[in-house]
């Protein structure tokens, strides 16, 4: 189950705002600034200076962190700030639900299972823009800004995670802040934290459940009979068949497997069309239920009336010479017709229970 949100965010992007209005819809605590009172009691360094050392490299530049001053242990003062902020986000981890921005937090959770890592991102136009209504202006054209700001972010992720930053591999989400604006990833993110729970596979999920298996069968009945009537009928035409001659049954055999082809194709078809409906009655969307069954029964019905055509017609060149042939032209006339009759009745007590009941 998920329960920390890391959001790393382009500048100007509003993650920060993102994150700290899904803590507040949650009622769990967001870290932000706050890591700098506690980086500063971990390191004795002044909060000014954690500020701007504790998620930017000191330049610009991709050497940036090559010729920093060190101590005599051999770790620069971007070093021991990590080393508290490594510490504090794990300490605050450990202390339950939370939402933390930036700082690296993604990389420093990575082997926990309930961390959701988050990117947010948007075009520059946006974010130039947002930047100033956000800060206001200044001596320096907001596109520079912007830059200056995530190529130093940047070479802070690379130097202390050697990994990419923004690169959507390492983030379970990305978010497009530019086209979605605050509020949509805000729900997005409350809702998929709050209502989609972790499904523990326990026996209690795959004990039978009367009522849905009721429901199944009051649906598929129609077919099972269907499936029943072709067997029967097979069965019993073999039966008084093979009492008139071989030759009819042979004939029987052969314009069965003919009309397996029709049959199939409209097996096909409804195949195709029972997603479509099923989908739509769940979506609760009458209309266009009745349209799938509407046009399914169309298309069926219009190639099972081509086959039936076909083969009636042309019945004497598939059986011709043998005896009783008549026997076996008339079996699949009145198969055909008690088919049809069945599956209208099936389907009218189908449109009233389910589909004429939805609202």
């Amino acid at each position: 189950m998920i329960k920390i949100v890391t959001i790393s965010r382009e500048f100007g992007s509003g993650g920060r705002t993102i994150g700290k209005e899904v803590a507040e819809k949650l009622g769990i605590p967001c870290y932000d600034k706050d890591f700098i009172e506690k980086i500063a009691e971990e390191t004795g360094y002044a909060k000014e200076f954690i500020a701007d050392e504790s998620e930017y490299a000191p330049n610009g530049n991709s050497l940036a962190y090559m010729f920093i001053g060190r101590g005599l242990d051999g770790l620069s003062n971007a070093d021991k700030i990590w080393i508290a902020q490594k510490k504090v986000i794990e300490e605050l981890a450990e202390k339950g639900a939370c939402v933390i921005v930036g700082r690296c937090a993604d990389y420093v959770l990575r082997e926990r299972k309930d961390v959701l890592n988050v990117f947010v991102y948007a075009d520059k136009k946006y974010r130039a823009e947002r930047i100033v209504k956000q800060y206001g202006e200044s001596s320096v054209e907001p596109e520079k800004r912007l830059a200056d700001k995530d190529k130093k972010r940047k070479l802070n992720y690379k130097y202390f995670t050697e990994q990419e930053w923004g690169k959507r591999q390492n983030y379970h989400l990305s978010i497009d802040s530019g086209f979605l604006g605050i509020e949509k990833p805000v729900v997005g993110l409350v809702l998929h934290l709050k209502a989609n729970k972790e499904i523990k596979n326990t026996l209690a999920y795959i004990k039978p459940s009367g009522r849905i298996i009721k429901g199944i069968y009051s649906i598929g009945f129609a077919a099972i009979i269907a499936q029943a009537l072709m067997s029967v009928m097979t069965y019993l035409l073999n039966v008084i068949f093979v009492r008139i001659g071989e030759n009819v049954v042979t004939a029987y055999g052969l314009y069965y497997k003919i009309q397996q082809f029709i049959l199939f194709s409209a097996f096909g078809l409804r195949d195709a069309i029972t997603p479509i409906v099923s989908f739509n009655h769940g979506m609760g969307s009458k209309e266009r239920v009745k349209d799938g069954i509407k046009y399914g029964l169309i298309y069926m019905l219009g190639i099972m009336l081509i086959g039936f055509v076909g083969l009636e017609v042309f019945v004497e060149l598939v059986i011709s010479g043998t005896c009783g042939a008549w026997l076996v032209w008339m079996s699949f006339v009145i198969a055909e017709v008690l088919s049809v009759i069945v599956s209208v009745v099936f389907m009218k007590k189908v449109n009233t229970k389910k589909v004429m009941s939805m609202n």
